[in-house]
């Protein structure tokens, strides 16, 4: 998630018990049952997906990975950097 600021040893404040907004960088439980952090990038119409994009374009450039469901479990609201 570098592109949006958070890095390695990095902690974030989840809010939970909340709905996510397209563009909200989310902690999201797969249809497997995985949770990951990623950015919700909406509902693409022609797939009938969810979409939830990386943020490290060197690493993973374009990527986005299509769910058909997920939940959130939380939404990140704050980063908190290491001294």
């Amino acid at each position: 998630m570098v592109d949006a600021g958070i890095e390695e040893d990095d902690l974030l404040v989840i809010e939970r018990n909340c709905p996510a907004s397209e563009g909200n960088i989310v902690v999201a439980l797969d249809q497997d049952n995985q949770n990951t952090l990623k950015r919700f990038a909406g509902y693409d119409e022609d797939s009938e997906c969810y979409l939830l994009s990386y943020e490290n374009e060197d690493k993973y450039p374009g990527a986005v990975i299509k769910v058909r469901s997920f939940k959130v479990q939380g939404v990140a609201r704050h980063v908190i950097k290491a001294l």
